[in-house]
């Protein structure tokens, strides 16, 4: 399912709303997707046309982390793995 061809609500804490923001704050990188899918609270998994998957996590509406699935495992387990 793409959350692009569905109506968008207006609370942020949906993931409609994360769809909307992610695309609004990276363009770029909202072309090359392939396929979104909710993630849990506030947060999307977005697959791109390559085949890499990456997590896209609203907190507020402005404040938001995009991420590699491997980073966001290692912050939900309190690891530093960036870089």
């Amino acid at each position: 399912m793409v959350f692009g061809q569905h109506p968008m609500k207006e609370n942020y804490h949906d993931s409609y709303a994360s769809v909307r923001v992610f695309q609004t704050c990276l363009p770029d990188q909202a072309k090359e997707v392939k396929e979104y899918f909710p993630n849990g609270k506030n947060s999307i998994r977005i697959r791109k046309t390559n085949g890499q998957e990456f997590i896209f996590s609203l907190r507020e509406p402005k404040v938001w982390k995009f991420e590699t699935i491997d980073q966001f495992l290692a912050d939900m387990k309190g690891e530093k793995k960036h870089g």
